[in-house]
């Protein structure tokens, strides 16, 4: 049926593009036909074009059913997939978001609404199966090699399982195009199942996903009844601390306590470093004054064990030669320093103990630094740490926070917020954290005294940007 097929074709650009722009995969499960399938049609920039190029067809047969919904919508959809194949096969990044999106949306256009809801629980299902193949290993026993694949029977023998029920979790994964298969029963990987073998951070990710999303959800319509139906304020008694049964307790408190926890959450967070850049979207070189006449040149405020600021002392000559600090917990700072003893780009380096949530200790620096800490908490609480950081600021300082600046919902496109945009504030809710647009950052700098000064963006089309403030007047 021309409807099926159209939402087939939909899947398989979704399976390609989505996969290949989320930091945390954002798998949209089309169900409700009779012709879903694995297809590797997108394997390659061609195929991509040629399942693309047979949605406009398709559309035209619908044009006029029930089922279309605003023709002139689809159409427009259609050609917004097509205009971007060029650039999505290319790795251009926003390219690849608009045909994600764009698909999510035409796929759910053409859908009957009782299909839409029920396609929800065909993800839950896909998430379910991946869960049960990761406790059990599956994903590290298909071999990593090209062509190679392996029976489901031979996976049921190592595993000590049936062979019937490896079999049928299989299924989800297949038609979903998580896993490959060249004939029944027969499983191979794809590139997204390369990431769930226990060694890569992705198959940490998914295990942090699963307890901040799947299990923290079955608790949230209780949490809600108990604390308010408003945003969780912290850092203690979140959804996450309370579904772990510590709920007086902070969520980075909370998993220091369990190593595995922590070991699990360390490993995952390499998921996101690495794909959005940490220079080069600030004009620091233009900014900041060699030397700075030996005053305090930057301080990377929650800096760790002071990976971010070692890439910046190293893309900028300027503050190789200007003093620079690291304020972060006794334990980190103390662990970080004993490394940085060793790396010629970190010699004098001062690693200054302090918690931002009391105090910013180190005094009038020209620049404060903050990555990926505010989205960790509250509106109350990141107002907290930053009214912290501009009681420490000169009249000169800035400061910069580091962080995905989302899209704002109902803009002039008339669209709502993308679902990756969405999907990654959600999954933040779970430990009383928050990602925030534009103008959110705004009025939380306002409400701790700092005024905007500008934005900028990733030049490589990400949502990843820097946001600047000074001291207000």
């Amino acid at each position: 049926m021309t409807m099926a097929q159209t939402e087939t074709l939909l899947l398989d650009v979704l399976a390609t593009e989505k996969n290949a722009t989320e930091p945390v995969p954002v798998h949209i499960s089309l169900c409700g036909t009779g012709a879903l399938g694995a297809s590797n049609r997108c394997a390659s920039p061609n195929g991509v074009a040629a399942v693309a190029g047979q949605l406009t067809s398709n559309l035209h047969e619908l044009s006029g059913s029930k089922a279309a919904g605003d023709h002139s919508r689809l159409q427009s959809l259609a050609e917004e997939i097509t205009a971007n194949i060029n650039g999505a096969t290319t790795g251009n990044e926003p390219a690849r978001l608009n045909i994600a999106t764009a698909a999510t949306e035409l796929a759910t256009a053409v859908r009957p609404p009782s299909d839409t809801i029920m396609s929800l629980f065909a993800n839950m299902s896909i998430v379910s199966a991946i869960r049960v193949f990761q406790h059990w290993g599956v994903f590290d026993l298909i071999p990593s090699e090209p062509a190679s694949s392996i029976t489901c029977g031979e996976i049921a023998r190592r595993i000590g399982a049936e062979e019937g029920i490896v079999y049928r979790i299989s299924a989800m994964l297949t038609s979903s195009h998580i896993l490959l298969t060249a004939s029944p029963g027969e499983l191979a990987h794809s590139p997204a199942s390369l990431l769930l073998r226990s060694s890569e951070p992705m198959a940490a990710m998914f295990d942090l996903m699963y307890t901040n999303i799947v299990q923290v959800s079955d608790i949230l319509p209780g949490y809600f009844d108990s604390y308010g139906r408003k945003e969780p304020v912290g850092p203690s008694h979140v959804p996450s601390t309370v579904l772990t049964g510590e709920p007086e307790l902070e969520y980075f408190k909370s998993i220091s306590r369990n190593e595995e926890r922590m070991r699990n959450f360390t490993k995952a967070m390499k998921v996101t470093s690495g794909r959005v850049p940490v220079t080069g979207i600030y004009p620091l070189d233009r900014v900041l004054l060699s030397g700075e006449n030996g005053r305090m040149a930057w301080v990377d405020v929650g800096g760790g064990a002071g990976h971010v600021l070692r890439r910046f002392r190293e893309e900028y000559t300027v503050l190789r030669r200007s003093r620079c600090a690291v304020v972060d917990l006794k334990c980190v700072v103390e662990e970080g320093s004993v490394v940085a003893a060793r790396d010629e780009v970190m010699e004098e380096v001062q690693w200054i103990k302090g918690d931002f949530m009391k105090e910013v200790p180190v005094k009038g620096a020209r620049f404060y630094y903050l990555r990926h800490i505010l989205r960790d908490y509250s509106d109350a609480v990141a107002t907290l740490i930053l009214r912290n950081v501009a009681q420490a600021m000169s009249h000169d300082s800035r400061v910069l926070i580091s962080e995905q600046i989302n899209p704002a919902g109902g803009d002039e496109t008339g669209r709502p917020m993308p679902l990756y945009a969405a999907f990654k504030d959600y999954s933040m809710l779970a430990i009383g954290g928050k990602e925030r647009c534009l103008d959110q950052f705004v009025r939380i700098g306002a409400a701790a005294g700092l005024k905007f000064e500008a934005v900028y963006h990733d030049s490589k089309g990400t949502r990843h940007g820097v946001v600047e403030f000074v001291l207000g007047s």
